[in-house]
């Protein structure tokens, strides 16, 4: 899907570990903030450039959950990774990127709304995103989710026959 939505002077490069990882999460609702972060890698290479993305499996220990470096706990994460070989992000903007409203863009050109989205669902999956970047250089999205250790065995829950009634009032 990618490919088709890009400017076509973009190369996406991938590399994602053979075995499945699985996270607990709405698919589609990750499956946006991977294209957000595409989009505004995209946008960040108007002349073209390198858009790579990556798949792994890391754990974090109790020392570095404890070091201050994260805010994550102990365990086995899927570490998502997108990097481009864009403009880069303004030091004075990093800290305010994943602000609602927050815009680098012309007025009428964005809504500063993607990286909040992308944010708040990486924390509603009880993971973290890290970002480095340098002017001139490019952008590094790091996001760690945790591994679910959900029984995998059966695809979907047991649906419930039974009718839920209640009362109220519907406003419109």
């Amino acid at each position: 899907m990618l490919e088709r939505t890009l400017n076509k002077k973009i190369v996406i490069k991938s590399n994602f570990v053979e075995s499945p990882l699985h996270i607990q999460g709405d698919s589609s609702l990750i499956q946006s903030s991977i294209m957000n972060l595409c989009i505004n890698a995209s946008h960040a290479m108007p002349d073209g450039g390198n858009l790579y993305l990556s798949t792994g499996k890391i754990f974090l220990d109790k020392n570095y959950c404890d070091s201050g470096f994260s805010e994550l706990e102990p365990g086995h994460y899927v570490e998502l990774i997108i990097e481009d070989t864009g403009s880069g992000i303004a030091p004075e903007d990093m800290e305010k990127i994943f602000d609602p409203f927050f815009t680098t863009k012309e007025r009428g050109k964005g809504t500063g709304l993607g990286l909040s989205a992308v944010y708040g669902m990486v924390r509603q999956y009880k993971g973290e995103i890290k970002v480095y970047s340098e002017l001139g250089v490019g952008t590094s999205f790091h996001v760690l989710l945790p591994i679910s250790d959900a029984d995998r065995s059966s695809k979907r829950p047991q649906e419930s026959t039974e009718l839920i009634k209640g009362r109220g009032t519907i406003l419109i």
